[in-house]
């Protein structure tokens, strides 16, 4: 839950958020994602779905001139 993760990955949607500097978390995230093939095929389209609809070239280009 730092930088600009959370802006990128949402929680067991389409990623895995582990607290900061928590490596227990981190650990638990990947063992989540090893053990649950439904979870990790839903969160790679997911994620994939969210990367063409909200960071597309056009899209960031734009946000970058509006700032």
């Amino acid at each position: 839950r730092t930088g600009g993760i959370p802006e990128l990955v949402e929680h067991l949607h389409s990623g895995y958020i582990a607290t900061y500097k928590d490596v227990s978390d981190f650990i638990k995230g990947i063992k989540l994602f090893v053990d649950n093939d439904d979870l990790r095929s839903s969160c790679s389209e997911n994620a994939s779905d969210r990367v063409k609809k909200h960071f597309t070239i056009d899209k960031m280009t734009k946000e970058y001139l509006n700032l």
